[in-house]
């Protein structure tokens, strides 16, 4: 008996030392900004952190199908409501939840638009556990952060400094355009046949479902149009899954007068996502949409939003550089 405990004894001391000494990396390894250089990730997304407290109307949380078809800036113009796109390239169900968690300690959106490709995109369990690591621990998430880091980043202080923000509001422009062989093929043959979700997927639905019911957040789910990542069977998919949640679903892939996209033009990789073209079309939709809710004030002309109009005028300077 003694002999098991002072087994035992040595596990739990081995355990705390572990713990602690994984905290204390953490500490060290988490970026000292939200900077690219100084080792954030995805800092266009991350810089969602930058944004004034409670002055984000509408988080679009996705994958690269999102910063490709969503543009916040233009919603601004149009309809005076603030969007950000949360979304990083192959961005599955575990960093969306945590994506959301995350900003909800700093933001209030009155809702909250789902990019459907995501609730198609695989988890394993390997991923799940090391996203919950990393959340707890940030040494898991950040354990690169070495490459870059320099002696003055060697401090416990784990506080991060937004001090980067992004003018484009999580979009990312693209506007060059590279056309599929065939422009006209048709993605969304209709069909009965359902393709099915795997059950950690539908686990971490059920998750930011409920965690946007608890802060009173509408969740909208939105296909935007894909030649190559959407069909029928994941429209049935969905068509289930808002029936399941009570929430509304858009596919833009069977709106073909409302969301005219022309794939000769409109994608820069040959269908499976909208360069700048396409996406002020999305854009157009969504934004109607969501005035069309009725729950949002116009905030243009507030001066507590002028760096909406400053990301505008910035974001226009691109358009103009770029697009002659």
């Amino acid at each position: 008996m003694k002999s098991f405990l002072n087994h035992l004894l040595r596990a739990v001391i081995f355990v705390a030392i572990l713990l602690v000494t994984l905290y204390l990396l953490s500490r060290v390894m988490t970026p000292r900004t939200n900077n690219k250089e100084d080792g954030m990730f995805y800092e266009n997304a991350n810089a969602v952190f930058s944004e004034a407290e409670d002055s984000i109307d509408v988080l679009i949380i996705g994958d690269s199908e999102v910063y490709s078809a969503m543009i916040p800036p233009q919603i601004w113009e149009d309809h005076g409501i603030t969007a950000y796109c949360c979304s990083t390239p192959g961005q599955n169900m575990a960093s969306s939840l945590e994506f959301l968690q995350t900003t909800l300690d700093k933001q209030s959106p009155k809702v909250v638009v789902m990019e459907t490709n995501q609730f198609y995109r695989k988890i394993s369990f390997d991923d799940s556990i090391m996203n919950k690591l990393g959340m707890l621990l940030p040494i898991f998430k950040y354990h690169d952060h070495w490459k870059t880091m320099s002696w003055d980043d060697l401090t416990l202080d784990d506080e991060i400094e937004y001090s980067y923000s992004d003018v484009n509001k999580g979009y990312k422009f693209v506007g060059k355009t590279l056309a599929p062989d065939d422009p006209y093929v048709d993605n969304m043959v209709k069909t009965t046949e359902v393709q099915a979700m795997t059950q950690r997927n539908l686990s971490y639905t059920d998750s930011i479902k409920k965690l946007c019911d608890s802060e009173n957040i509408k969740l909208v789910l939105v296909s935007t149009p894909s030649l190559k990542n959407w069909n029928y069977k994941r429209h049935n998919g969905m068509v289930q899954m808002a029936e399941k949640l009570g929430v509304e679903y858009i596919d833009m892939n069977l709106l073909p007068d409302e969301v005219p996209i022309d794939w000769s033009r409109d994608t820069y990789d040959q269908g499976d996502h909208t360069n700048y073209y396409g996406a002020s079309k999305v854009t157009s939709y969504l934004g109607d949409y969501l005035e069309g809710l009725g729950i949002f004030e116009d905030h243009r002309g507030d001066p507590n939003y002028k760096s909406w109009d400053d990301s505008l005028k910035a974001f226009k300077k691109v358009l103009k550089k770029h697009l002659k």
